[in-house]
C-alpha cells in the first residue's frame, strides 16, 4: 500500500472545522491553542473569520495539519500535494515548512493577493465540461476583452477560468453558443492564479526567502507543474498564485508514481468529484472528522 496525503485549499472552511479533534486528541489541542485567535475561527467563526480570506486560509491549514499529525503517526506516507492554499498543507506536514513559519507566511501571500485585485472587477467561473481544447480556445478569444485565463484543471470534467468580469462574460456566452451550458460563476474575492497577480509574486518571493526551509520527509507534487519536488519550493510557489493550478495532472502524477490510496485531510470534501473523475482505480479516503479519521485508520492498518 502506497499512502499520499491531499489537502484542499480554501472554500473547504465550515464553522466547527477540527473541534471534535481538539477534543479528543491532547496533541490536537495543543497545536490549536499555539493560535487562540485561529481557533476561534474553527471552532465558532469569532468575528466572522471565515469570511475573510487572510484568517480563513490560516484556519484551514491549521485544521488540515492538525490532521495530517495524527494520521502521521500511524501510517507510511510515500507523497502529498495540495490545491493552491493547500500546497502550503502539504510543505508544513512534509516538514519542508515549519507551521510557525507558515501560518504568518500565508497571511502576507493573501493580502498582496487583496491587495493586486482590489482595483479590479474580476471573478472565477467553474466549467462543467471535458472538452478541454474547446475551452482553452475560447479563453482565449475571450483575452482580448480583458484578462482571461485557466485557473484549475481540476478533473477531466472540470475547469475553472478566472479573468476580468467582462471577459468572463465573453467566454461564457461563446461556451454556451458551443454546446457547453454548465459555466457556473464562484464566489470568490477575485481572479486567484491570474495575470493580476503576477505584479505581486516578486513580494510573495521576497518573503518566500525570508523563512526556513528543509528537504521534505517526501516527495510533493506542485500546482505549477504536476512535477515532485523535495526542495526548491520557492520558485513554484512564486509563480503558483499567477498560474494555472494543474490538479487533474497532479493526481495522475501520483497514480504515476505508485501510490494506490489517497488521503484527504482538512475540513470537508472538496476534492472528492476531482479524485473520483481523475483516479478512479486508486482507493480514496476522505478525513474530515474524528470518525472518519477511526474509520480510515481502521480499514488501512
Amino acid at each position: 500500500m502506497r499512502i499520499a496525503l491531499l489537502f484542499p485549499g480554501q472554500g473547504a472552511q465550515k464553522m466547527g472545522m477540527g473541534l471534535d479533534f481538539y477534543e479528543t486528541f491532547p496533541q490536537v489541542k495543543a497545536i490549536y491553542d499555539d493560535y487562540p485567535l485561529i481557533r476561534d475561527i474553527c471552532f465558532k467563526n469569532e468575528n466572522d473569520g471565515l469570511s475573510h480570506t487572510l484568517t480563513t486560509q490560516q484556519a484551514i491549514l491549521l485544521t488540515s495539519v492538525s490532521m495530517a499529525s495524527l494520521l502521521k503517526k500511524h501510517l507510511p506516507i510515500v507523497a502529498m500535494a495540495g490545491l493552491s492554499l493547500g500546497e502550503y498543507s502539504a510543505l508544513v506536514c512534509s516538514e519542508a515548512l515549519s507551521l510557525e513559519d507558515a501560518m504568518p507566511l500565508i497571511q502576507k501571500r493573501g493580502s498582496l493577493m487583496q491587495e493586486a485585485l482590489k482595483d479590479h472587477d474580476s471573478g472565477m467561473s467553474a466549467i462543467i465540461s471535458e472538452d478541454l481544447d474547446l475551452i482553452k480556445k475560447i479563453v482565449e478569444e475571450a483575452s482580448q476583452f480583458g484578462v482571461c485565463s485557466i485557473a484549475n484543471i481540476n478533473a477531466p470534467n472540470q475547469v475553472v477560468m478566472c479573468g476580468s468580469k467582462v471577459a468572463l462574460d465573453v467566454a461564457k456566452t461563446k461556451l454556451v453558443e458551443a454546446g457547453i451550458r454548465k459555466v457556473i460563476p464562484l464566489r470568490v474575492a477575485g481572479a486567484f492564479h491570474s495575470a493580476y497577480l503576477k505584479e505581486v509574486s516578486q513580494p510573495l518571493k521576497t518573503a518566500l526567502q525570508e523563512v526556513s526551509w528543509e528537504t521534505s520527509i517526501c516527495p510533493i507534487i506542485m500546482n505549477v507543474d504536476a512535477l515532485p519536488h523535495t526542495h526548491s519550493f520557492i520558485e513554484p510557489l512564486s509563480a503558483q498564485i499567477y498560474s494555472s493550478v494543474l490538479w487533474m495532472d497532479s493526481l495522475i502524477a501520483l497514480e504515476a508514481l505508485g501510490v494506490d490510496t489517497l488521503i484527504e485531510l482538512g475540513p470537508s470534501s472538496t476534492l472528492s468529484s476531482m479524485i473520483q473523475a481523475t483516479c478512479p482505480s486508486v482507493k480514496h479516503y476522505v478525513v474530515n472528522d474524528v470518525l472518519s479519521f477511526e474509520k480510515t485508520l481502521k480499514e488501512l492498518l
